[in-house]
């Protein structure tokens, strides 16, 4: 309750510094049409904004010497970080949303003919930019399969389509439907004028394009890098490099469950354009479904590992637990090395050092996630060493 309590005040003065962005563009799915929220709360945006800023910055002044201490809870850091997130984000959604309706959605409609009309329409009750999203969006929806191309500007007040169609198409059918469709939305538009369009060359953008570039990345990070691990212990299994754990968890881990929920919202994002668009082609919708697949694959395949019994790399950090091993039969830094190869690709294992004088190797494990001493006896064993591991110290 506490944290709620506090997701709602910085909710409170998100919405302020945005002109109350939200509340408008979740009016528009009900068709209320422009409240007046900018009108009143636009001149004093930059006043809020400071405050969120002051605020913001105080509080993580106050925060980060507590950090660590043994009285600070453990969900104090991801409080402090879901605080920032949700004021920056509520904050900037008039940018976010004018970035969005700037990625003009071409079509891929064609008249038979190859002409096209321009039609500008006078528009009224305009507001702020999430006005701006639901007129885009009407006039999507109603000028199904015609629509080459559309404009909205705030500041001049008019919508600038052009449509797949000859003049008189255009001013006959499709007009009155656009017409009709925007002040079902909650807005008036009025027929400026219709004249014959140039034909662009334009090639046709979606606000969903994702390359499979992005998906590998935004999947490693989410995943702690676990398939850049995987390939590491591969290396050192082929006896061509002897790395271990490269430490890609104890950095990215912490920041999983952050990276994994903004991972999902950039998909989410993806899809919404994607299924928005009312001629998206199916090149395009398989590429989506490719890069989403790909990039769920890498997001989950640490869980992936562990359910299927196989070694569960990148565990999470929390409530780890350091392990003491008696070993003997190392007499040398190879042996010493080969012991913490066979650790490291141990499951549930974050970290391991070996000391090849001190005759004992100390391994990081995490709670829960199957790290098992007989199962490195037997590998030890099978791979013709005359090492002996024995557990030396519970945690």
């Amino acid at each position: 309750m506490r944290g709620a309590h506090g997701l709602m005040w910085w909710s409170l003065f998100g919405l302020l510094s945005s002109s109350c962005c939200a509340v408008q563009l979740i009016l528009n799915i009900f068709n209320f049409g422009c409240v007046g929220f900018n009108t009143y709360l636009g001149p004093l945006r930059p006043f809020f904004l400071a405050v969120t800023i002051t605020l913001n910055t105080r509080m993580w002044e106050l925060a980060v010497p507590n950090l660590g201490l043994p009285s600070t809870p453990d969900h104090f850091l991801p409080s402090l970080i879901a605080s920032t997130v949700v004021a920056v984000f509520l904050s900037l959604l008039p940018e976010i949303t004018d970035f969005t309706n700037s990625r003009t959605t071409m079509s891929q409609a064609k008249a038979s003919d190859g002409t096209s009309t321009e039609v500008v329409f006078s528009l009224e009750g305009l507001g702020c930019v999430a006005c701006v999203s639901a007129v885009q969006g009407a006039i999507e929806i109603v000028a199904n399969g015609k629509v080459r191309s559309r404009t909205v500007s705030l500041e001049k007040k008019e919508a600038t389509i052009t449509l797949a169609c000859d003049e008189v198409e255009a001013r006959d059918t499709i007009v009155p439907e656009i017409i009709t469709g925007i002040q079902d939305a909650g807005f008036e538009a009025t027929l400026q004028s219709v004249q014959k369009g140039v034909v662009s060359n334009l090639v046709p953008t979606d606000a969903s394009k994702s390359g499979p570039i992005s998906a590998i990345l935004a999947g490693l990070l989410s995943s702690s890098c676990c398939v850049l691990q995987l390939g590491l212990n591969l290396l050192s299994t082929l006896n061509v490099i002897h790395l271990g754990c490269a430490g890609f968890n104890k950095v990215l881990g912490p920041w999983r469950l952050h990276l994994r929920a903004l991972t999902l919202a950039w998909l989410s994002y993806q899809w919404f354009g994607n299924l928005r668009s009312s001629d998206c082609c199916k090149p395009r919708r398989r590429r989506l479904i490719f890069s989403t697949v790909l990039c769920l694959s890498l997001m989950f395949l640490p869980e992936i590992l562990k359910w299927s019994g196989g070694t569960a790399l990148a565990p999470p950090t929390d409530g780890a637990k350091l392990l003491k091993l008696k070993v003997n039969g190392m007499g040398c830094e190879a042996c010493e090395l080969h012991v913490r190869s066979v650790l490291d690709r141990s499951s549930g294992v974050i970290g391991s050092h070996a000391d090849f004088k001190g005759g004992f190797a100390e391994v990081e494990v995490a709670e829960n996630w199957g790290f098992d001493i007989e199962a490195i006896q037997r590998k030890l064993k099978d791979d013709g060493d005359m090492y002996q591991i024995e557990l030396a110290s519970k945690p």
